[in-house]
């Protein structure tokens, strides 16, 4: 028997649980692990999230990024031998259609994935077919080698176009984008600007060498572009962070006929503006996976000079597996608000100028009720005005989405009087019960009511200050 961490229902969480050390069949090979990475894949198991529960079948071993050695040989096995270091490739093929006959394995419409589809590497053994066993030579550190996995998905979508010379933009500082942002660098591309709206995951980039890392809800891209010396746009683009915001902003930052690879996976269906592509001749590539050639890269770079330490934050024996999980989704979380986040965005703007003949002070309510799109305008009102219409409007978008647990306010800009966000904190009090509550705000008045009713964690930003509410 062996330890292995263990999806055993299909709700959340992850269990140490003893399960038999499997036996390899012909043509397969039994790898001893020494040390393995959480990636996000991970997480969404751990959080038994809908994804989670319509491709995971418990109970099942998860784990798909590693390092180890051979510890047996199944049957007809050739070329390996008992001891020696490897990883594996977690996308095992059919070997058998068009794209596998072609090299083109990450394409296979038949893949079958390591920890997802088939008992994985969160386990003192795994198994998987010789011919996804990788050779990993001993001058490789075991801590980089263990994440290869997620390398391989930055290596890929790094190197679809040529870099040397060129301006590289990547949206999304999560960590393959960052450890893109290393590659991008070490190939030899000019300028490398990364984005984002987390500020540790954009100091991070900072530490594999970027130009620039921006946070684009505070920051101008435009103006980053022009203090680092592009006159015509971005030639190559990785889009990382599978936000509709994000991609539209990189299309309209792209020099004509430049380049663009696409990582990132969307909650949702994002439009596209095909006009501007096609006026702008810009080449869209889809990635995913790996191509096997990738592997060799990794390491030719590793070996190379290409230093990617900074991507590791923690480290964890695996008996504490639910630390490490618990430090990944709070960065998952982190990247993920406020908006990709499932949920309705109520948002506050001071507006330009009095609403009424009175000269009252006036603010703007805006909402959006889909992840990523951008508030619209609900109502104006005076300052010291009633907010009935408003607590009206709010209470009938969320009676229509019960099923969106996550409200968002976000005051946009500080000019907001004390009056106006003393009732910010009554509606959000009277029409958010029962929904959790994202409250982005300038105003103490809304942060003191926060902290006096119903906080939970709050964490100041330059001069906004973030605070997760439950009403």
């Amino acid at each position: 028997m062996m330890d292995a961490i263990v999806k055993s229902t299909a709700g959340p969480g992850l269990e140490l649980q003893q399960v038999p050390v499997p036996k390899p069949g012909p043509g397969e090979v039994l790898i001893k692990i020494h040390k393995t990475a959480i990636c996000g894949t991970d997480a969404h198991i751990d959080n038994g999230d809908p994804w989670a529960q319509q491709h995971i079948k418990p109970p099942m071993t998860i784990g798909h990024e590693y390092v180890g050695e051979i510890a047996e040989l199944g049957a007809g096995v050739t070329g390996l031998h008992v001891g020696q270091r490897v990883s594996g490739e977690g996308h095992i093929t059919c070997h058998r259609c068009r794209n596998c006959h072609s090299g083109n394995i990450q394409w296979c419409k038949d893949t079958v994935g390591v920890g997802v589809d088939r008992d994985g590497a969160f386990a003192e053994y795994v198994c998987i077919p010789q011919t996804n066993v990788i050779s990993i030579d001993e001058s490789l550190p075991e801590d980089v080698v263990a994440f290869f996995d997620a390398f391989g998905n930055a290596t890929h979508t790094a190197l679809m176009f040529p870099l040397i010379g060129e301006d590289v933009l990547i949206t999304g500082a999560g960590p393959i984008g960052i450890i893109a942002a290393g590659i991008c660098k070490f190939a030899g591309a000019r300028r490398v600007i990364i984005t984002d709206l987390n500020d540790y995951r954009l100091d991070l980039a900072r530490k594999m060498g970027v130009d620039a890392a921006v946070n684009t809800a505070r920051e101008d891209l435009h103006e980053v572009m022009h203090q680092q010396g592009l006159t015509e746009g971005f030639d190559v683009g990785l889009e990382m962070s599978g936000s509709a915001q994000a991609f539209h902003q990189m299309i309209s930052v792209m020099r004509n006929g430049g380049k663009i690879s696409l990582l990132g996976l969307g909650s949702k269906p994002i439009e596209v503006d095909m006009n501007t592509i096609i006026w702008k001749g810009l080449t869209l590539q889809g990635i995913y996976g790996r191509k096997m050639d990738n592997w060799h890269q990794m390491s030719y770079m590793v070996q190379g000079g290409l230093d990617l330490t900074p991507v590791i934050t923690h480290r964890f024996h695996y008996t504490d597996f639910e630390k490490g999980f618990a430090a990944m989704n709070k960065q998952m979380k982190a990247a993920l608000e406020f908006l990709n986040m499932p949920g309705i965005r109520f948002a506050l703007k001071h507006a330009r100028g009095p609403l009424s003949s009175h000269g009252q002070d006036t603010v703007e309510f805006l909402i959006s009720t889909n992840p990523g799109e951008d508030p619209k305008p609900l109502a104006k009102i005076a300052s010291g005005g009633e907010l009935s219409r408003i607590m009206l409007a709010f209470k009938s978008a969320l009676a229509d989405r019960d099923a969106l647990p996550t409200v968002i306010y976000d005051e946009i800009d500080s000019g907001v009087s004390g009056l106006a966000a003393g009732r910010i904190g009554q509606l959000l009090h009277q029409t958010a019960k029962g929904h959790q509550v994202l409250c982005i705000t300038h105003t103490p008045q809304v942060a003191a009511f926060a902290d006096n009713q119903l906080l939970i964690q709050k964490n100041v930003r330059n001069d906004r200050t973030f605070t997760e509410i439950h009403t």
